[in-house]
């Protein structure tokens, strides 16, 4: 498979938590809400640096779906996110994921449901 994601072994990290984000849905024996806990609490872990290189690895080379789980993990975190990755979203569209919203309160404001 050829990739066009920059791949550098200290990176691989966040490569595989946008992977996971990428393929949420797909995992068939899991809940989304609990998966999205666990890697709430992964990108809680980074270091501000790592979590600036998170958000800017989703912008260039993911989906938008990836790119408005970012928005949601780091909106419930309460960290900083540049506004143009809410900007680089169609407002119109929405990403069915089935979401607990009693869990997920915020998920509306990426357009999560």
């Amino acid at each position: 498979m050829v990739t066009r994601i920059p791949i550098q072994e200290k990176g691989v990290k966040l490569l595989q938590y946008l992977d996971t984000l990428k393929d949420i849905k797909k995992f068939l024996d899991s809940d989304i809400n609990l998966t999205l806990k666990i890697m709430r609490r992964y990108i809680s872990e980074l270091s501000d640096r790592e979590q600036g290189r998170l958000v800017e690895l989703a912008q260039n080379y993911y989906s938008p779906q990836v790119k408005a789980l970012v928005g949601l993990l780091f909106t419930s975190l309460k960290l900083s996110l540049p506004g143009s990755l809410a900007l680089s979203l169609n407002p119109t569209t929405i990403y069915k994921l089935k979401l607990d919203q009693s869990k997920w309160p915020m998920a509306k404001e990426w357009n999560i449901r």
